[in-house]
């Protein structure tokens, strides 16, 4: 279990860091990473941020009761106050926030305690802080793909343990049971058979993976909210796992959705002239067909039930096409979304933030196809 020693990791006194990349130099050269491996987990959790003000994040950090105590650079030391409630002299809550603003990335690193405590008091604060900065989806496309590759690098590479996920809307579909919500837990040395056959049986899309690399002596976990743990082996590779495997997907899914958006042209004469709205749609391509019956039956209830009041909802049989406009009861804000058996394209209102557009990606892939993709 993380967190045994109650301390978190590399104190770094009054050094100060250009940049995440040297702060993560820094821990692999400068501190014992290995020593804190032997007793915690370390946890990487990568965030997309819309903003490159450090005035804005630390009032949304401040707003779910998050201090920051340090400031190194382009790394922060922040804390909560919340102890362990399973444990009353464990200290307050620490973590380190490594910013890179030119690609609009915030990595939080801590090894303080377990999972839970993350869940509890990290997340909220990435994504309630703030309508301008959210997890780092890391997709089940994305996590098939990240795993062909470690697999491709690391031949005796295993899945040791998984979670697989589908839900009612989901139009993956199952040649084994018939449509349901379901969840599987696996373990076993054979995962990185196993998954690959579950989804094609079941309509099931991987959350969730336990990951060894036996030649490394190095296993970590990585989630579908951009959560790496790094449990044991050699830091080294966990840095090129961020640099080769996360990091550039995490970059290039924050490109695509902060393009989105819309904004305001000049156009008219000299003596006349108004603003005409131009719209960068965000575009999510499906992997298996939208149909109708799902779309008009099952989608406007789907949506009110991950907080997206629907406000107008039209949808055409025959070749799918369907129009809905949303307001997104947790930002605050409106937009449009038109689709077709194949897309479906997020027309951004005026106050829609980043927040919005990942939300409903996570949306899209929770309850209609696990395997959209980001158009670039």
């Amino acid at each position: 279990m993380s967190g045994a020693t109650g301390e978190l990791f590399g104190q770094i006194g009054s050094r100060e860091f250009h940049s995440e990349e040297e702060f993560r130099r820094y821990l692999l050269i400068e501190t014992d990473l290995a020593q804190v491996l032997q007793h915690d987990n370390l946890y990487v959790i990568v965030t997309l941020l819309g903003f490159s003000v450090p005035r804005r994040l630390e009032q949304a950090l401040r707003r779910e009761e998050f201090q920051v105590t340090s400031v190194h650079g382009a790394v922060w030391e922040i804390t909560h106050e919340a102890i362990d409630p399973d444990d009353s002299s464990s200290k307050p809550f620490s973590a380190y926030v490594a910013l890179d603003w030119e690609s609009g990335l915030a990595m939080y690193y801590t090894n303080f305690r377990k999972t839970a405590e993350i869940d509890r008091l990290l997340v909220p604060a990435i994504t309630k802080g703030s309508s301008e900065m959210d997890l780092f989806v890391l997709h089940p496309s994305l996590m098939h793909r990240m795993l062909d590759s470690l697999f491709a690098e690391y031949p005796e590479a295993r899945v040791t343990e998984f979670t697989a996920r589908t839900s009612l809307h989901s139009s993956q579909g199952s040649v084994r049971r018939p449509p349901c919500k379901r969840t599987i837990q696996y373990w076993g040395n054979d995962g990185r058979d196993a998954y690959p056959e579950l989804r094609d049986k079941y309509g099931t899309a991987i959350s969730r993976a336990v990951i060894e690399l036996p030649s490394q002596d190095t296993k970590l976990r990585v989630s579908h909210t951009g959560t790496i743990a790094f449990c044991n082996g050699d830091p080294a590779v966990f840095s090129h796992i961020l640099d080769e495997h996360v990091l550039p997907e995490a970059r290039l899914q924050r490109s695509i959705v902060y393009r989105a958006k819309r904004e305001y042209v000049e156009i008219g004469t000299s003596n006349s002239r108004r603003p005409l709205p131009v719209v960068i749609p965000l575009t999510i391509r499906l992997d298996s067909p939208l149909q109708y019956y799902e779309a008009n039956r099952e989608l406007p209830s789907a949506l009110e039930s991950r907080e997206f009041q629907v406000l107008a909802f039209m949808a055409d049989e025959g070749s799918l096409f369907l129009k809905a406009s949303l307001f997104d009861s947790r930002s605050l804000s409106r937009f449009d979304i038109w689709a077709n058996e194949g897309f479906i394209k997020v027309l951004p209102g005026d106050r829609t933030r980043l927040s919005t557009l990942l939300r409903f990606y996570d949306f899209v892939l929770s309850d209609i196809d696990p395997y959209a993709v980001l158009e670039a």
